[in-house]
Formats: structure tokens, sequence, C-alpha cells
């Protein structure tokens, strides 16, 4: 609610510096959701300028855009290097990959179509975040149907959306390199 009082111009700068300094995974999956909102609201805005007048469609990237893939990839693909630690960022990691399925869906839609991921983009979110992340997932997976007690069960229960959304954003990174 405090957030919407922001002009929209500021919002994304001021989530931008939330997430960048926050120290707890959770916070920061709340605030990539509020990301994801904006990126919403804002998608559903240009939405309707472009819907009354076509002649409004500038060819360019949201202004938003860059700043989202950002944070996608701060979560994604961290400063410290190497994807992210599952076992402790499950939640955050899970937030990140539901804006960037988010992105890839509205990118894909209508006139603005491949204008938020340029060619050289898209092949780094496949193969610099999501296949990586895939790679992890899948190691983290073969070993818990090895050990298979109470912690390796909850570990599989915070697992499995984050294979369920990753497995969508490859899906949809795939058919957009096709049409490259």
């Amino acid at each position: 609610q405090v957030i919407s009082v922001v002009p929209s111009t500021q919002r994304f700068d001021i989530l931008q510096a939330l997430i960048e300094n926050s120290m707890f995974p959770s916070l920061t999956a709340i605030l990539l959701d509020l990301v994801k909102n904006e990126v919403l609201r804002e998608s559903r805005r240009a939405d309707q300028v472009n819907g009354s007048d076509r002649s409004q469609d500038s060819g360019e990237s949201p202004p938003w855009a860059s700043q989202v893939l950002e944070l996608v990839e701060l979560i994604l693909r961290p400063p410290e290097g190497g994807p992210p630690c599952l076992r402790d960022h499950s939640e955050e990691v899970l937030s990140a990959l539901n804006l960037l399925r988010l992105i890839l869906i509205i990118d894909s839609r209508g006139s603005r179509s491949a204008k938020m991921l340029r060619d050289e983009k898209i092949r780094a979110v496949y193969s610099e975040w999501l296949l990586p992340l895939r790679s992890v997932v899948t190691g983290i997976q073969s070993e818990l149907e090895k050990d298979g007690g109470d912690d390796e069960n909850q570990m599989a229960c915070l697992l499995n959306p984050v294979q369920l959304v990753l497995h969508r954003c490859i899906e949809l990174v795939e058919e957009k390199m096709k049409g490259l």
C-alpha cells in the first residue's frame, strides 16, 4: 500500500534499492512480487495507451525493463558467482522466476514482441541463468532421491514449485529462440 503512493517513475528505483539491500530471502521474495505487480500494472497501462493510439508504440523497451531484468539476474546469478543456493534462497528464486516468466509472456505478445529481450539477452538468460539453475535443481533432486529423510522431504517441497516455473521459463525462452 505504501509503495502505491510513490510516483510510478520512482517505484522501481525504490523497490530495486530495497531488494539490493535486503538481507532476508523471504523479504526479497515479497519485494520481487511487488515488482511483478508493478510490471503487470505498467504493462496494462501501456496496452491501454497503445490500444487507444497505435501510433504511440515507439518500438522501444519500456523504461522499467532493464531494471527488472537486473533484479532477476541479481537473484538467479548472484554477484558472488554461480547459481543461487536453493536450500537458503528458494523463495526468492521462485519469485524471480515468476517475474521472469511474466516478462517472457508480456514480451511475446502483440506489437511489443521482442522489445524487452533482445537476441543477445535472451541467449544470456537461457545459457547463464536458466541452464545453470536447471543443473542445480537436477543435482539436488538426484541427491534427494538417494537420501529420503525428513529434511529431504522438506527440500523437495521447496524445490517442486521452483522446478515447475523454471521448466516453463525454459520452454518460453526456447520458443523465443526459435524465432531468432
